[in-house]
């Protein structure tokens, strides 16, 4: 009998501390918190592809002011993947020698003797990646695009437009691209204008704050134009966060009459 006791007392303790041991392991094993993927958007941090696809947009109608003849790239249209920006700051100097270049690009292939495949052998020469893509309905004829997948320093949303005429001539209609917004912006793009555009000796058409247009010649116009927060809301052709306002686009394109 009294062994019978001892048995049931020590058989207790047991039960009492493979209860404790379970209790205490199960706690130091719980599973580590998965890492939390909500609201990552680390698609904000590189910057998207610069080019266009088959689904562009049609022209913007004709209006006051100058005419925008970008295209839609549905690759970054309605989303949020816009290159992200610093706040405004002044360009330093591989910016503004990025800004002169383009500028330069400008002037140089808006020229009637040089024409697309001129362009996109330049684009490649400088390391920025030319995309083309052809497009023809009807009612404008065959339209080829120019879009870059590597801008240069500071610049972004290269885009050419050409058009084939009647006579299977092809015309350039619009050449653009953006430099990033600063204090000093507005002043370094028209500075750049000039530089590039030696010809442009009358007083712009128009002459604002945020908004410099020169006749270049007859058939061609120079424009420049400081982006303002209405111009980037629900913009269906570039992508854009609240630190692109006083973005600048220089613009020649061929002048509606």
């Amino acid at each position: 009998m009294h062994f019978s006791k001892s048995f049931v007392f020590v058989g207790m303790i047991v039960v009492g501390v493979t209860l404790l041991y379970l209790s205490t392991h199960k706690n130091s094993v719980r599973p580590a918190p998965r890492h939390s993927t909500h609201g990552s958007k680390g698609n904000l941090h590189h910057r998207p592809a610069d080019l266009p696809t088959s689904s562009l947009s049609k022209q913007h109608s004709e209006g006051s002011g100058p005419t925008e003849s970008i295209f839609q790239n549905s690759s970054t249209m309605n989303s949020s993947s816009a290159p992200v920006r610093a706040p405004a700051s002044t360009a330093d100097g591989a910016e503004i020698a990025s800004l002169e270049s383009m500028t330069a690009t400008l002037s140089t292939f808006s020229r009637p003797e040089v024409g697309l495949s001129d362009l996109t052998a330049f684009l490649s020469s400088t390391t920025q990646k030319p995309l083309v893509a052809k497009q023809s309905n009807p009612d404008t004829g065959e339209m080829s695009i120019v879009r870059t997948d590597n801008p240069l320093l500071g610049t972004r949303y290269f885009h050419a437009q050409y058009f084939k005429d009647e006579s299977d001539q092809t015309f350039l209609q619009h050449m653009s691209f953006e430099f990033k917004p600063g204090e000093s912006a507005m002043a370094e793009a028209v500075a750049a204008v000039r530089k590039a555009f030696p010809s442009l000796t009358n007083p712009p058409l128009v002459n604002s704050p945020s908004f410099v247009k020169w006749a270049l010649d007859e058939k061609y116009i120079v424009w420049i134009k400081k982006l303002e927060a209405a111009d980037l809301r629900d913009n269906p052709f570039n992508a854009y966060t609240s630190n692109d306002v006083g973005t600048v686009r220089v613009a020649v394109e061929a002048e509606i009459h």
